[in-house]
């Protein structure tokens, strides 16, 4: 059954969520590690090191895709450039790579709810995540972007 890594990221920050099984049902994978933080992203010793645990977390749970909620590149609300430097950063530890939009993942998810009990399992802070991964895991065609 094909493991899907949801990712959302806030500023220096980036939450996960593993999802395992196929469109009519999956499960929450359990995992010790839930966000990866990058404390200095001009630091180039800490941009590898992020990599290096990046390509090690998705070869550990074997992750299948990774679908990342796109940070916003404009607008009042728009994203920090650590959010787009860790963005790359994920793109690059893995092969299989999608991004969604914000506002794409809010209509998808308000079409196709999510189950409260596997919201319940969570942390407030993953539920961005989670809603990518059940993007990723319910849609065939998640290139929204295609990267690879």
């Amino acid at each position: 059954m094909p493991k899907i890594c949801g990712v959302s990221i806030a500023s220096s920050t980036a939450t996960f969520v593993i999802i395992e099984g196929n469109k009519s049902e999956y499960e929450l994978v359990q995992s010790d590690i839930k966000r990866i933080t990058i404390e200095d992203d001009r630091n180039h010793e800490q941009v590898k090191l992020l990599l290096s645990d990046t390509e090690n977390f998705f070869k550990e749970n074997e992750i299948e895709k990774v679908i990342i909620k796109k940070p916003l590149d404009k607008g009042k609300f728009r994203s920090s450039s650590q959010s787009f430097k860790i963005e790359a950063i994920i793109q690059l530890a893995s092969e299989n790579v999608d991004l969604v939009s914000a506002i794409v993942l809010k209509a998808f998810t308000k079409n196709n709810p999510v189950s409260e009990d596997l919201l319940g399992k969570i942390n407030k802070y993953q539920h961005d995540a989670y809603f990518a991964a059940h993007y990723g895991m319910l849609n065939d065609d998640c290139d929204e972007i295609r990267l690879f």
